[in-house]
């Protein structure tokens, strides 16, 4: 029996969306690297575990989202940080002139991840 073409495409976009989630957690963990080691020998700072936490959240949420379960929920949580993340580390209008190319690709970068995720719960919403 073929499959629907319109579910196998929907798992794919999921995946695809899921995979920043999962990436951003990477990065989380590479860039506070310190933080982790902290909190491997029981000295860690309520910031560490803050650290901890948002990554096991981004690992999570991926998952869930991967699976198709409360996507649209997880979209709207990742849309409000991915915007609020661009706004408050990369704010290229307050940088100076040879630094805007760089904050204003990363600032991008995450309008482009909310506005896909934007794009998602659009469809979602209008499809059964």
């Amino acid at each position: 029996m073929p499959r629907d073409p319109y579910i196998l495409q929907a798992r794919w976009g999921r995946a695809a969306m899921a995979s920043f989630f999962v990436v951003s957690a990477t990065i989380s963990v590479v860039s506070n690297e310190q933080s982790w080691s902290r909190i491997v020998i029981g000295d860690a700072s309520p910031l560490d575990w803050l650290y901890a936490v948002l990554v096991i959240a981004g690992v999570f949420s991926g998952i869930l989202f991967a699976l198709g379960m409360a996507t649209v929920a997880i979209a709207y949580v990742w849309i409000s940080y991915c915007v609020f993340n661009a706004i408050m580390t990369y704010p290229f209008w307050a940088v100076a002139p040879a630094a805007v190319p760089d904050c204003v690709s990363g600032f991008l970068s995450h309008l482009a991840v909310a506005a896909s995720l934007m794009l998602y719960i659009t469809h979602k919403e209008a499809t059964p």
